[in-house]
């Protein structure tokens, strides 16, 4: 029965960073993301563990004009409309 607890945990983070990642890839914010889920009822720790292997540093990018942070497949800030950049480069 552990086992299938397991994989039934699993499957639920995938869940999780899929929503995650279908919003981000959207052109919304991560912050903004992040917080739609916690919102519609998702737990802020299991989205944090669901996501951290989601994006680093080096596939973010950041309107300098806002402080907004981004997945890199996005191409401008959704508040501003402004080109943004990788956040390392």
């Amino acid at each position: 029965n552990d086992s299938v607890f397991v994989q039934q945990s699993a499957s639920r983070e995938e869940r999780i960073s899929e929503q995650f990642m279908q919003k981000a890839n959207s052109g919304i914010p991560i912050s903004i993301a992040k917080q739609s889920m916690i919102n519609s009822g998702i737990d802020s720790q299991a989205l944090e563990k669901a996501i951290v292997g989601v994006f680093n540093k080096s596939n973010i990018k950041s309107c300098v004009r806002c402080n907004l942070h981004y997945l890199e497949s996005v191409e401008k800030c959704s508040n501003c409309g402004e080109d943004i950049y990788y956040c390392n480069k």
